[in-house]
């Protein structure tokens, strides 16, 4: 299988992964007419046709994320949800975390699996070959087991690590469940 470039936007640079639409895709740069603002230019993505603005050459908007992209065969509904909580992260982790979570549950019942008891939902997983190292890494960040917090329940415990770590689960869990097995 061939795997697309993961190349972050980098000012100047002809192709790289779209911050809008996550296409390994050329961008274009343009100087804006003069105006207050030094040093402001704008990128286009040859893809999706959304802008990028960068500001003495850092990118300023979209919001630069270190947050990965989400796997290509997250599905839709999912991958919205999941992109939601990457372009909200740096400003309220707690808020990421509750989306992932939801993310988590829509997963579940993506792969056939009831939402309600994301237990017995991840258990069933695992049973199908879903590797126990991921069920570990759930039960320490509280999706499942007896201290999980319920999907798009804000924790006051969860920071940018509880984030980080729930957006590599969605993608390993993709990448085990979906991408493998296609």
């Amino acid at each position: 299988m061939n795997k697309l470039p993961d190349k972050q936007p980098e000012f100047g640079v002809e192709t790289f992964n779209c911050p809008h639409c996550h296409a390994y895709a050329n961008q274009r740069f343009y100087q804006p007419p003069m105006g207050p603002i030094r040093d402001l230019q704008y990128s286009v993505c040859k893809d999706c046709g959304r802008y990028t603005l960068w500001h003495f050459k850092k990118m300023i908007y979209p919001e630069d994320t270190d947050i990965q992209p989400p796997s290509a065969d997250l599905p839709d509904g999912i991958k919205n949800d999941y992109i939601e909580a990457r372009n909200i992260v740096h400003r309220s982790p707690r808020s990421a975390a509750a989306l992932l979570r939801l993310c988590i549950q829509k997963l579940c019942v993506h792969l056939g699996e009831d939402g309600q008891d994301m237990d017995k939902a991840i258990a069933n997983l695992v049973a199908k070959g879903l590797p126990d190292t991921i069920q570990q890494s759930l039960y320490r960040i509280r999706v499942i087991g007896s201290k999980a917090v319920r999907p798009g329940v804000l924790d006051p415990q969860d920071n940018i690590d509880t984030a980080a770590q729930l957006f590599e689960e969605i993608n390993l869990i993709t990448s085990d469940r979906i991408t493998k097995i296609k």
